[in-house]
């Protein structure tokens, strides 16, 4: 992976990869965002990761791509360095972010916490 990328093989797509996360999967808190992960079968990528933002807290889908675009740039200008780790090991993490605040946090509190939050499951998923 280049340096700073957030390739489409990164990214939770399928029906079946979403069932997985969401029926098995563990739960991170780093508030206001919910991480739920799961670990899979070796696959290309270490790591797969979906973005959520509930129609609940915020109507307008300006507003939801607005916060969407804030994490994907958070994942992938702080995070490489725990997908390079990742990269070591034969297995795959499928990881679904939810965002759930009616407030828009500004970008470098959502990078810290996206931080907080891949660096607690890079380390849980050691011990798993």
């Amino acid at each position: 992976m280049k340096q700073y990328g957030f390739p489409k093989a990164y990214k939770l797509c399928s029906k079946k990869e979403f069932e997985t996360v969401l029926s098995k999967g563990r739960t991170q808190v780093v508030f206001p965002f919910k991480f739920i992960w799961t670990s899979g079968s070796a696959t290309d990528c270490p790591i797969k990761i979906g973005i959520s933002i509930p129609k609940r807290f915020h109507k307008k889908a300006v507003t939801r791509n607005n916060i969407r675009r804030h994490i994907r740039e958070a994942l992938r200008t702080e995070c490489s360095d725990f997908f390079v780790s990742l990269q070591n090991e034969k297995r795959t993490v499928y990881c679904l972010i939810v965002y759930s605040d009616t407030t828009i946090i500004p970008s470098p509190e959502i990078v810290k916490k996206i931080r907080s939050g891949i660096k607690k499951i890079v380390e849980n998923h050691e011990y798993h």
